[in-house]
């Protein structure tokens, strides 16, 4: 099991903030995500996203992958706390059909593209994953990330601050940063 501890935020000037990237960490691929989320029962809190992604690296390799995750959302003073179970499937299509067939629907898609990096740990702290994104239809985000296996409340605040001062250094002020998730962006268009 995964805890994500992620924040978003609107970027302004995506030429800079790449620049700013590349400055600070390390750049890992380019990358195209198609997400399909789909219809979960009432009574259940969580939330399931197919996802189709493609990266490309600086070696020119690239990989192809479908990802399947189940997660559950909370917010903590405008970070995000994700209990993420993943898998992989080697076809998305089929995949899809047995979701049908269980009684699940189809519900939003979203599509990103863009660059990530790795912005290396600060006193053996974790690393962050910033991903530079054009959302469809909404525009362009950074997100950050940290990946771990604990939620209790002391990491939780040295990784809330570790995101905010990242966001700080990268002159990115923190009201840009967007709570809601993209799914229910999408819907109020």
């Amino acid at each position: 099991m995964a805890i994500e501890t992620e924040l978003k935020a609107v970027v302004d000037d995506p030429e800079q903030l790449e620049g700013a990237l590349s400055a600070a960490g390390n750049y890992c691929y380019r990358y195209h995500k198609q997400d399909c989320y789909w219809t979960l029962p009432s009574h259940n809190p969580g939330r399931l996203r197919i996802r189709n992604e493609e990266k490309t690296f600086p070696d020119g390799q690239s990989s192809r992958s479908v990802i399947v995750t189940y997660k559950t959302r909370e917010m903590h003073d405008g970070i995000e706390l994700n209990n993420e179970r993943e898998c992989t499937v080697s076809d998305s299509a089929v995949f899809e059909e047995i979701l049908t067939q269980l009684g699940l629907a189809p519900d939003i898609h979203k599509e990103k593209r863009g660059k990530a990096w790795k912005l290396d740990a600060e006193n053996n702290g974790p690393s962050v994953l910033a991903e530079l994104s054009l959302v469809t239809r909404l525009g362009w985000y950074i997100e950050l990330e940290i990946m771990g296996d604990t939620d209790d409340e002391q990491t939780l605040c040295r990784n809330r601050g570790r995101l905010l001062d990242l966001l700080d250094k990268l002159g990115i002020p923190r009201t840009r940063i967007e709570i809601r998730p993209y799914t229910e962006l999408l819907r109020a268009l």
